[in-house]
């Protein structure tokens, strides 16, 4: 899975750069798309007729200004939503950030994830065409499988009447409501961050959205041919990102539950999996220095820490206090202390000065010397063995490798900046960070805007910041070398803006015309794929026939009378007795099924229920060759003579078509078996 990642990363970051990186900001992507479908989905809403779903849709998706392509933007974006919503599990599992104090956004994730797939579904459910008609089967045959209803819920897709206006309400209510729930989910999901991030930025979110419009108009959303309950579904546009199990569900109906179940607990349990055997402790605080700054209550990511009076020395005092349970123990808040009083154990500010005189010593630095010292973040393996080789081969270059180049106190980045010429700190992405908020509070600091900061302004002009992501290693090298030649030259940042010696931190102006090449190219081929995976046809509908029966008997049960003798008689209460006592046998009834002198059914159906109180039901569906057949067909009550009870009994010359079904079923107005047959109509 890292190495799945990191190779995206690579590709992308050389594409579009990392600031740029779709992957970085899949969470924030995501609920951009969930706000694009539901601008979108609230004017198709307008469009949609109960009564016509499938007419109403279709009449919409004719409409060449604002309809197929509006439909197209709405599926489109949903489907990309899940694929960013599994990047962004991948992500997080692959920074360890589903542990400990993240349990919460965590758990609440899941539950995001699964109103994102029912609303889904009931969207593609809602359009009543051939792919919608096969969800609706799948979902039915779970269900019965499940054995959570009295009547099976599949009955309701044989054939013998249409989908009923209920079912559709059922699901546009949901389609409605869950994607607003979703809203309140995301707050949720981020209630336990400071400064949590909805939305990406606004040149993603401009680009995403034009690439979805463009991408719609010359490529709009298929749509299948209408539902027809009584035609084999198969050969329709299917798409594979949200019901890839349809066909599994003809097959195993209750391996597909179990599946998604077993995943849904798998996704659920992963805070506790995951936890590291002896995870980092978290942060805390002496008192006896605090000096009640409020710094480190404000950089704080997740609100880990607040203020609070305490007795210091027989003396009231208002110091900082970390709450264990929220500190994810990233060590922010160390370079949020001047004192250097808070931070987890042996990182501390102090402990950060400490080591960086160590190496210093160790280099036999003791003054000023016009080299150049790289700064970089252990946890960054792949640049930071490609900066070590770099190291190795160009004289006059440094590397000083530390947990978290954001964690560093100002005080040991002085230290550093008074021995070397230029001091290069090498750092993750903003979005694809370990700790939340990191690059800003970094670059905050070292600018002077964020306390603390630099006591020696000049030689805050020593110091600059860079965002190196996978793959833009040859990039940062590239810039070291123009900035070894005569006066340090001008050296380019990361994302291709100028950067002069002296300026200080590096700031991005702009993007090159090759990266907003790459990110239109890149966008649009994902949201082509995206279109192009929506529509791989379904495996095509069998060649032969179908008889499919479809029985529901009520109350069928054998009435018997006797008279009561004197000693029975005796034994009821007077208020009890009757002339007669009757009993009820539930009946069980044999099913035949015989084709062109073949049997194909033989056997004893028996009714529900614990106490065989429910009625029978007889649900199978029997493959037949094209052509013209005679069917037999009979279901008669077992060691019952009572001619008021239901026998039924049908022979016919059926001709079977290709992909079709032939449906006998119970009318009960006439207490007969009826043949309905497929219309073209």
């Amino acid at each position: 899975m890292g190495s799945l990642l990191r190779l995206l990363d690579r590709v992308f970051n050389r594409l579009v750069s990392s600031r740029y990186n779709p992957i970085y900001q899949s969470g924030p992507i995501a609920i951009g798309l969930l706000a694009i479908a539901m601008v979108t989905g609230l004017y198709l809403a307008f469009f949609y007729r109960l009564g016509e779903p499938y007419e109403s849709v279709a009449a919409l998706n004719a409409s060449p200004w604002f309809g197929a392509w509006v439909r197209a933007v709405h599926r489109y974006a949903s489907d990309l939503m899940l694929v960013a919503v599994i990047f962004h599990v991948l992500r997080l599992l692959a920074q360890r950030k589903s542990w400990g104090p993240r349990t919460f956004a965590w758990v609440s994730g899941v539950g995001l994830l699964f109103l994102l797939l029912i609303s889904a579904w009931t969207g593609y459910v809602m359009v009543w065409d051939a792919q919608a008609q096969a969800l609706a089967s799948a979902g039915a045959r779970i269900f019965d499988a499940l054995g959570l209803f009295p009547d099976p819920i599949s009955r309701s897709f044989q054939g013998s009447e249409g989908a009923p206006a209920s079912f559709f309400f059922f699901n546009l209510f949901l389609h409605v409501v869950l994607p607003l729930g979703m809203v309140f989910g995301v707050w949720v999901h981020t209630s336990r961050m400071a400064r949590a991030t909805w939305l990406p930025s606004a040149r993603i979110m401009s680009g995403m959205t034009a690439c979805l419009i463009l991408v719609s108009v010359i490529w709009p959303a298929p749509l299948g041919g209408k539902a027809d309950l009584l035609a084999l579904t198969g050969d329709y546009p299917l798409d594979w990102i949200f019901n890839f199990w349809i066909g599994w569900a003809e097959i195993s109906p209750l391996s597909v539950f179990l599946s998604f179940i077993g995943w849904g607990a798998l996704l659920s349990v992963i805070p506790w999996i995951s936890r590291p055997k002896a995870p980092d402790g978290p942060s805390f605080n002496d008192p006896n220095i605090c000096q009640g700054c409020t710094q480190c209550v404000q950089d704080c990511p997740y609100e880990a820490i607040q203020m609070v009076s305490l007795e210091v020395r027989s003396q009231m005092k208002t110091v900082a206090q970390v709450t264990p349970e929220l500190c994810v123990s990233c060590g922010l808040c160390s370079a949020s202390c001047e004192p250097m009083t808070i931070g987890p154990e042996g990182r501390k500010g102090g402990n950060q000065y400490r080591a960086a005189k160590a190496f210093l010593s160790g280099l036999g630095v003791a003054k000023e010397t016009p080299e150049i010292l790289i700064v970089a973040c252990r946890g960054q393996d792949h640049v930071r063995r490609r900066l070590e080789q770099a190291v190795e081969r160009t004289p006059g270059l440094r590397l000083y490798a530390v947990d978290g180049p954001e964690t560093l106190h100002a005080v040991a980045y002085e230290l550093l900046a008074a021995h070397f010429t230029r001091v290069r700190i090498v750092v993750p992405p903003a979005r694809n960070s370990e700790n939340k908020d990191a690059y800003m509070l970094l670059t905050d600091r070292l600018s002077g805007r964020r306390e603390p900061t630099l006591l020696t302004p000049g030689r805050r002009d020593r110091i600059s910041v860079h965002e190196v992501g996978e793959g833009e290693e040859d990039r940062f090298l590239a810039a070291l070398r123009a900035e070894t030649g005569p006066g340090f030259g001008a050296m380019a940042d990361m994302t291709g803006a100028s950067v002069r010696a002296g300026e200080g931190l590096a700031t991005v102006s702009g993007s090159s015309w090759r990266i907003r090449l790459g990110a239109a190219m890149t966008g649009l081929a994902t949201v082509a794929a995206m279109a192009a995976v929506t529509r791989i046809p379904a495996p095509a509908a069998p060649e032969t026939g179908v008889l499919r029966l479809g029985i529901r008997l009520v109350g069928q049960s054998e009435k018997t009378c006797k008279s009561p003798t004197a000693e029975e008689l005796a034994k009821t209460p007077r208020h009890m007795r009757a002339s007669e006592i009757c009993t009820y046998r539930a009946l069980s009834y044999r099913l035949n099924l015989r084709i062109d002198g073949e049997a194909r059914l033989d056997e004893v159906v028996r009714p529900g229920g614990l106490k065989s109180d429910r009625p029978i039901y007889v649900s199978r569906e029997i493959e037949v060759p094209a052509g013209a057949h005679e069917v037999e067909f009979s279901l008669t009550p077992v060691e019952s003579e009572d001619p008021g009870i239901v026998r039924l009994r049908l022979n016919r010359r059926i001709e079977f078509r290709p992909g079709r079904a032939a449906l006998i079923h119970y009318s009960p107005e006439i207490q007969e078996a009826v043949l309905k047959e497929h219309s073209d109509d």
